[in-house]
Protein backbone atom coordinates (compact mmCIF):
# COMPACT_ATOMS: atom_id res chain seq x y z
CA UNK A 1 0.00 0.00 0.00
CA UNK A 2 1.26 3.44 -0.91
CA UNK A 3 1.78 6.50 1.24
CA UNK A 4 -0.26 9.65 0.83
CA UNK A 5 1.62 12.92 1.22
CA UNK A 6 -0.44 16.11 1.20
CA UNK A 7 0.98 19.57 0.59
CA UNK A 8 -1.56 22.01 1.99
CA UNK A 9 -1.86 25.53 3.34
CA UNK A 10 -4.80 27.94 3.36
CA UNK A 11 -2.68 30.86 2.26
CA UNK A 12 -1.95 31.37 -1.41
CA UNK A 13 1.49 31.94 -2.85
CA UNK A 14 3.43 29.92 -0.29
CA UNK A 15 4.87 27.35 -2.70
CA UNK A 16 2.40 24.45 -2.39
CA UNK A 17 2.38 23.67 -6.11
CA UNK A 18 6.13 24.08 -6.50
CA UNK A 19 6.72 21.85 -3.48
CA UNK A 20 4.32 19.17 -4.77
CA UNK A 21 5.93 19.15 -8.24
CA UNK A 22 9.47 19.08 -6.84
CA UNK A 23 8.71 16.39 -4.26
CA UNK A 24 6.89 14.15 -6.74
CA UNK A 25 9.65 14.56 -9.32
CA UNK A 26 12.38 13.75 -6.79
CA UNK A 27 10.51 10.66 -5.58
CA UNK A 28 10.07 9.50 -9.18
CA UNK A 29 13.79 10.05 -9.80
CA UNK A 30 14.40 7.79 -6.78
CA UNK A 31 12.38 5.14 -8.67
CA UNK A 32 9.31 5.47 -6.46
CA UNK A 33 5.91 5.09 -8.08
CA UNK A 34 4.22 8.49 -7.75
CA UNK A 35 0.74 9.76 -8.53
CA UNK A 36 0.55 13.56 -8.31
CA UNK A 37 -3.07 14.49 -7.59
CA UNK A 38 -3.69 18.12 -8.50
CA UNK A 39 -6.60 19.29 -6.33
CA UNK A 40 -6.37 22.94 -7.39
CA UNK A 41 -9.06 24.07 -9.84
CA UNK A 42 -6.39 26.04 -11.73
CA UNK A 43 -4.50 22.77 -12.37
CA UNK A 44 -1.09 24.42 -12.05
CA UNK A 45 0.64 21.24 -10.85
CA UNK A 46 -0.62 19.31 -13.87
CA UNK A 47 0.40 22.10 -16.22
CA UNK A 48 3.73 22.42 -14.40
CA UNK A 49 4.75 18.95 -15.54
CA UNK A 50 2.99 19.17 -18.91
CA UNK A 51 6.33 19.00 -20.71
CA UNK A 52 6.83 15.52 -19.27
CA UNK A 53 3.47 14.06 -20.40
CA UNK A 54 3.79 10.87 -22.43
CA UNK A 55 0.70 10.21 -24.57
CA UNK A 56 1.68 6.64 -25.45
CA UNK A 57 -1.44 4.41 -25.26
CA UNK A 58 -1.47 2.10 -22.23
CA UNK A 59 -2.73 -1.44 -21.88
CA UNK A 60 -6.01 -1.52 -19.93
CA UNK A 61 -4.84 -4.46 -17.81
CA UNK A 62 -2.03 -2.33 -16.39
CA UNK A 63 -4.58 -0.47 -14.25
CA UNK A 64 -7.95 -2.26 -14.26
CA UNK A 65 -10.08 0.36 -12.45
CA UNK A 66 -11.94 2.72 -14.88
CA UNK A 67 -10.73 5.81 -13.05
CA UNK A 68 -7.21 5.02 -14.25
CA UNK A 69 -8.17 6.19 -17.74
CA UNK A 70 -7.84 9.72 -16.37
CA UNK A 71 -4.21 9.32 -15.31
CA UNK A 72 -1.62 11.06 -17.45
CA UNK A 73 1.69 9.25 -17.73
CA UNK A 74 5.01 11.04 -17.97
CA UNK A 75 8.32 10.37 -19.64
CA UNK A 76 9.79 9.79 -16.17
CA UNK A 77 8.06 6.40 -16.07
CA UNK A 78 7.15 6.28 -12.39
CA UNK A 79 5.59 9.77 -12.23
CA UNK A 80 1.92 10.10 -13.16
CA UNK A 81 -0.56 12.93 -12.69
CA UNK A 82 -4.31 13.26 -12.34
CA UNK A 83 -6.50 16.24 -11.51
CA UNK A 84 -9.18 16.08 -8.84
CA UNK A 85 -11.41 18.01 -11.24
CA UNK A 86 -11.21 15.12 -13.74
CA UNK A 87 -12.02 12.58 -11.03
CA UNK A 88 -15.05 14.56 -9.92
CA UNK A 89 -16.29 15.13 -13.48
CA UNK A 90 -15.73 11.49 -14.50
CA UNK A 91 -17.66 10.12 -11.53
CA UNK A 92 -20.71 12.30 -12.11
CA UNK A 93 -20.55 13.94 -8.72
CA UNK A 94 -19.40 17.33 -10.00
CA UNK A 95 -22.13 19.19 -8.15
CA UNK A 96 -20.68 18.43 -4.72
CA UNK A 97 -18.32 15.51 -4.31
CA UNK A 98 -18.12 14.01 -0.87
CA UNK A 99 -15.06 13.37 1.23
CA UNK A 100 -15.99 9.67 1.38
CA UNK A 101 -16.06 9.41 -2.42
CA UNK A 102 -12.65 11.06 -2.71
CA UNK A 103 -11.30 8.79 0.04
CA UNK A 104 -12.57 5.80 -1.95
CA UNK A 105 -10.53 6.89 -4.99
CA UNK A 106 -7.40 7.42 -2.92
CA UNK A 107 -7.82 3.92 -1.50
CA UNK A 108 -7.97 2.55 -5.06
CA UNK A 109 -4.94 4.59 -6.11
CA UNK A 110 -2.89 3.62 -3.07
CA UNK A 111 -3.01 -0.01 -4.16
CA UNK A 112 -0.78 0.84 -7.14
CA UNK A 113 1.21 3.92 -6.16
Amino acid sequence: MGKIIAVANQKGGVGKTTTAITLSTCLAMADKSVLLVDADTQRNAASGIAGLIDNTPRIAEEFPHPIYELIQFTTMGTLRVITLENIVTHTGVASGYTLNKIKEFFNVFSQHF
